[in-house]
């Protein structure tokens, strides 16, 4: 499974959209990912044997909601899910009324020939 489908099927339980880069809906919730590395490792014969994925998964909610809660269940969904533990960086968008949360985790993907 690669990154991307490991987001969703970890997010789903949530019930909020979970799209590539952009959400272009009319949620007050929802989710986006992207790749920020891509790297070989686990190299043998100068082949690496695995990709491994550097993910952000963005959490858009209302500024005034509480999210405490939440934000610790997403976190430990994607840690289940198998990526490393996420890193979480809380960004407010005043001018947009919109709280920002970024999660930040690495995931082994299996490398295609």
């Amino acid at each position: 499974m690669n990154a991307g489908a490991a987001i969703i099927q970890a997010l789903s339980k949530f019930g909020y959209p979970c799209k590539p880069d952009r959400y272009k809906g009319d949620g007050k919730k929802y989710f986006t990912y992207n790749y920020a590395d891509e790297r070989g490792e686990d190299y043998g014969d100068n082949r690496p044997g695995c990709i491994k994925a550097s993910m952000q998964v963005h959490f858009f909610l209302p500024l005034d909601e509480n999210c405490m809660k939440e934000k610790k269940k997403i976190r430990e969904a994607l840690f289940r899910a198998g990526f490393t533990y996420p890193t979480v960086t809380v960004l407010q968008e005043k001018e947009f009324n919109i709280r920002h949360i970024v999660y930040e985790c690495d995931i082994t993907e299996e490398r295609e020939e």
